[in-house]
Formats: structure tokens, sequence, C-alpha cells
């Protein structure tokens, strides 16, 4: 069935609306300043474009079947893991609202439920959750600076505004190309295992284009509540839990309850979504059950964040990329890359710095996928 601009707009956005967003966002603004958010914002928008023209080869060709059900698995394992992470953020945060509101929210909750069982979300949940999602990320920063006043927010930038400011900082670099990587893999992951068919349904350059236009505004919207953490004052244990912290003391009880609304219904869509992905998996490897405890490992060690979560992942993510973008046909070959690759970046990781773990893994492996080491390989 041909689906319209507007639909095709919806499925590609609909991967990108996720718990992490809403959470990690004001963190990468908090932990890495204006110079991280514009990264941010760079690199997602150059990454529909990239992946628009990379998706066409994907249809010819499949990655080896072994490799596949990795992919697939640290897919799972780490889309539960942040899911399950911003669950209990979720949690205990729950006392925000008041009866009339949670009782709102219960009321979407179960529409949500509903839909999903009878099968309602392939158009409409989807666009709820953008829908949503949009909102939130738009209505909730103009709360909170309508609640402290704008003229308070930048008098108290003005002396905090220098470490956010700096353009000079190695680390930030890494982390920008680092984030490149992540997005463009995941691109291809929410493509290959979103668990939603209708994500692989063809979609026009415009829907991509303005997909990438919309979500843009998204980080610095979301990025901006990190500014206003340091404007005044706010130092959270764990840097995931700024925007919750920021929102609490000035987003009002609307602005709470509609940021939270916005993170139970991206966390609904989620867990269905993961859910199909998961049966998928289960098919062709059902002893699959008995890796369910890594995530929970994952997520109960003490003092990990999503942004640790995530660049942890790059360190697999990283080494993969080239096997996607130029592996052909060879499977010692492809393994090989991606294996030395992943064990080398993670090798820095523990002895130095997973961000530059991250990028030596990644030219490791596009190293040994170059046309003259053909002959380090056999013939398969």
């Amino acid at each position: 069935m041909t689906q319209g601009v507007g639909t095709q707009i919806i499925f590609v956005l609909i991967s990108w609306f996720t718990p992490v967003v809403f959470l990690m966002v004001p963190q990468i603004a908090y932990d890495y300043g204006v110079l991280g958010i514009l990264g941010l914002v760079i690199m997602q928008v150059a990454s529909f474009y990239l992946f628009f023209f990379w998706r066409t080869r994907l249809a010819a060709r499949r990655v080896e079947e072994g490799l596949h059900r990795l992919v697939h698995f640290l897919y799972l394992t780490e889309s539960v893991s942040c899911m399950l992470l911003a669950g209990k953020i979720v949690i205990s945060q729950s006392l925000w609202m008041d009866s009339f509101f949670f009782f709102m929210v219960l009321l979407i909750v179960v529409f949500m439920l509903l839909g999903f069982a009878k099968n309602w979300f392939v158009k409409w949940i989807a666009v709820g959750v953008v829908v949503v999602g949009m909102i939130a990320s738009f209505l909730i920063p103009t709360l909170v600076y309508l609640k402290i006043s704008i003229p308070t927010v930048y008098s108290g930038l003005h002396f905090l505004a220098t470490d956010m400011l700096k353009l000079d900082v190695q680390q930030t670099w890494l982390f920008i190309l680092v984030l490149g990587i992540s997005i463009l893999v995941h691109h291809y992951l929410f493509y290959m295992y979103g668990g939603v068919s209708q994500i692989r349904t063809p979609k026009s350059f415009l829907s991509y284009l303005l997909a990438s236009v919309l979500f843009a505004f998204v980080p610095i919207s979301l990025g901006s509540l990190s500014f206003v953490a340091k404007a005044q004052a706010i130092w959270p244990e764990l840097t995931d839990h700024v925007s919750l912290q920021v929102i609490e003391q000035f987003g009002g009880q609307f602005g709470k309850s509609l940021f939270l609304m916005a993170l139970v219904v991206t966390i609904i869509y989620e867990i269905f979504r993961v859910k199909r992905s998961y049966s998928d998996f289960h098919q062709s490897y059902p002893k699959s059950l008995a890796l369910l405890p890594i995530p929970l490992a994952i997520v109960f060690t003490s003092h990990v964040t999503l942004l640790d979560v995530v660049t942890s992942f790059c360190l697999l993510w990283g080494p993969l990329l080239p096997v996607l973008l130029w592996a052909k046909g060879s499977r010692t070959r492809m393994f090989i890359a991606f294996g030395l690759g992943a064990a080398a970046g993670i090798g820095f990781a523990l002895y130095g710095d997973v961000l530059t773990g991250v990028l030596y893994g990644t030219c490791l492996s596009g190293v040994l996928l170059v046309p003259w080491l053909k002959w380090l390989y056999p013939k398969t």
C-alpha cells in the first residue's frame, strides 16, 4: 500500500522518538556544551541523507547470516538496556503527578495498550508518539523559560558560559565523531531489526529531507534545559537526570506531567517494537531467553547513565560500520575485520578512553577491508 508523504515522514521519524532522546540529549548538552549539541544536530541531519542513499544497497545484499544474527542480538541488548534504564528513571519520578494528571496518563496508557492489541498502532499510534514527542520537546523548554524568566537565564549563563562554549576541547570533537558513527549505524539497525515493517517501505527523498529538518529542532530545544541547569546551579548526581531535575523545579505541574507522559508513551511504543524484533530473533535462536540477564546486569550496575550505555555499545557498532558499508561476500573477511576491530576498540577502552577506542576499532576494521589486503583472506 502506497504511503503519502506525511505517513512516510512519520515512519522515518518514529524510530528516533524514544525515551533515550528525551533523557540523553540534555545529558549531552550538560556534559559537552553547545558544541556537543551542534555536533549532534549536524550528524543527525547528515545521517538522514546518507542513509537514504545507503538503504538502496541494503535490498541488493544481506549481511552474512552469522553476523546478521550477532548484530540483531546486540541491537536487542542495547535497546532493552536503554529501555529498562529509562523505565527506572521514570519510576523514580512517578510521584511527580497529582491524581488528575495520573488519571489522564493512565487513560493514554490503556488506550495505547488496546491499540497495540488490535493492531491500530501501525499508523495512528506512531502518529501519536511523534506528535506527543514534538509537542513535549518544544513546549516543555518554553514553560521552563517562562517560569524563571529569560533575563534571569541569560544573566545566569553569563558567568557559566565559558565551559559550555569551548570549541577546543579534544574530547568533545572525538565524541561528535563517535556520535556520528552511532547514529548512522542505528539507522541501519532500525531499518533491519526495528520491529516495524512499515519503516522498510520505500521512502522518497522529500520525506527524508523534511524528517531531518523537523528532528533537527528537537535536540536544540531539549538541550536548552541543560543551560538552565548550569544557570541555576543544578548539579545532578547522574547527568541523564538533568532534564528531570530542571523540569521538576521549573516546569510546573503541567510541564512535569507532559514530560512524564512523553516518556511513558515512548517507552510503551518501544516495548512493543522491541517485542516484535525479539520475536523475529527468537524464531531463529530459540535459546535466546538465556541472554535476558545481560541487560539487567547493565542497568543495575551503579552509576551507569544512558550515554555510558550508548557510547560503550559504539565499541561494537564502530567496527561494524565498515563491514556494513564495504564487505562483499566473504564470511571470513567480515568476521576478521569486525572481530579484530572490536577487540582493539575494547582494549583501548579498558586501558585508555572509550571514545578513542571506538575510533581506533572503526579505523582498524576499515583498514582490514580495503581491497589490497585481499590476499590475507582465503576464498570462501
